[in-house]
């Protein structure tokens, strides 16, 4: 992965798995990609959490035709 790639991964990775993001690939992402664009990133993956899980509870069914990707 390019190095902005791999920090968005890690970031997002440590989010979903320990609700948190630790020092050093905070410190990288920070370096990697400026501080506004890593809240940016924190949001957006909020966002996408939020509406994943409306959906999920209204059992809102996919498009016609669309396959499952489960």
């Amino acid at each position: 992965m390019k190095p902005d790639e791999e920090v968005v991964y890690d970031v997002c990775s440590s989010l979903y798995k320990n609700h948190f993001v630790e020092d050093d690939p905070f410190r990288r992402a920070i370096d990697v990609l400026g501080e506004r664009r890593v809240i940016d990133l924190i949001a957006v993956s909020g966002y996408y959490t939020l509406i994943s899980m409306v959906l999920n509870v209204a059992e809102t069914p996919l498009p016609a035709g669309a396959a499952s990707p489960w």
